[in-house]
């Protein structure tokens, strides 16, 4: 992966991570702390915790934002990066043990833009 795909991939997977974490309206302890292992994880860095919440409200484009991001770029991302952006916005709606119907809806969003089908995975919180 470039370096320049590479970033586009970050940027994309922790803006949908925060995306993810506010589409119910609310900012759990639970999803704070998952999108912090995911970083490390995924993206390779730990989040500290003086940045955490500056890293987090950092991130201050609206869900149809990030559908608009996650559309213009998801040409440049291959299928498994689009499977791993999903895969880290669901296990941040999990955090929280509860699926809110706006979560759900997002989620849809987010897998419709990146041109994902609905597989055995994330189909149990549809």
């Amino acid at each position: 992966m470039s370096e320049s795909t590479e970033a586009t991939y970050h940027a994309l997977i922790l803006n949908v991570m925060v995306a993810m974490m506010k589409a119910d309206g609310d900012v759990d302890a639970r999803e704070v702390a998952q999108i912090c292992d995911l970083c490390d994880e995924v993206v390779g860095y730990r989040l500290g915790d003086a940045f955490k919440e500056r890293a987090i409200n950092a991130v201050r484009f609206s869900r149809s934002e990030v559908l608009e991001l996650v559309r213009k770029y998801e040409g440049r991302l291959d299928e498994r990066e689009h499977r791993s952006i999903l895969d880290a916005g669901l296990r941040v709606l999990r955090a929280d043990k509860r699926m809110d119907p706006r979560e759900k809806r997002f989620l849809a969003d987010v897998r419709s833009a990146l041109r994902l089908e609905t597989d055995e995975e994330d189909a149990r919180s549809d």
